[in-house]
């Protein structure tokens, strides 16, 4: 009978004095120290693999066949979203409207803007899903006005008299004709 030859991987387990040792010699690391359920299962990977990925674009999320966990009112939602418009405002005076919702207006006029909020009748405010917000930063010298004929507007911190360069500031609409400086 032929002499049999071991190998030297397995001359030096069995020399291997304790379990940790034998572990160290074939090069296992921790992953053969701990138990077997601190690993993803086949089907939590699979569910890992189908979420939201690194780099995914805007559009994966909405899109129906990447069945992401999106109601229909939620894609619906996130299909009118836009990011937040910058709008810079040089002159003194503005007239707010609904394209101004969810926008962040920079005042630069180193004079003082005066910004008129319309009437619910002038301007469909009330016809928004969200209740409209209007942010703004005054980025020169000039301290906004508010007109507001037939509009109230609480601004019961005295946000508005308080106003430096510098400063922001939001109208919150709360019911119709009525807002909150916020």
């Amino acid at each position: 009978m032929a002499d049999l030859t071991v190998s030297t991987d397995i001359d030096t387990l069995l020399q291997s004095g304790s379990n940790a040792a034998a572990r160290t010699n074939l090069e296992l690391g921790t992953a053969a120290t701990t138990a077997a359920t601190d690993y993803a299962t086949a089907a939590q990977g699979a569910t890992a693999d189908s979420a939201l990925q690194n780099g995914d674009t805007f559009d994966e999320l909405i899109d129906g066949t990447t069945n992401k966990a999106f109601t229909a009112t939620e894609q619906t939602k996130l299909a009118g979203y836009s990011p937040i418009a910058v709008i810079t405002e040089a002159t003194t005076a503005r007239s707010l409207a609904l394209t101004d919702i969810g926008g962040y207006i920079r005042l630069t006029n180193a004079a003082s803007c005066t910004i008129t909020l319309p009437t619910n009748a002038t301007v469909a405010w009330a016809s928004e899903t969200e209740p409209p917000t209007i942010y703004f930063r005054v980025a020169a010298a000039g301290i906004p006005t508010l007109s507001n004929a037939g509009v109230t507007i609480n601004d019961t911190l005295g946000v508005v008299a308080a106003l430096a360069e510098g400063s922001t500031f939001a109208l919150q609409w709360v019911a119709s004709d009525v807002w909150d400086i916020i």
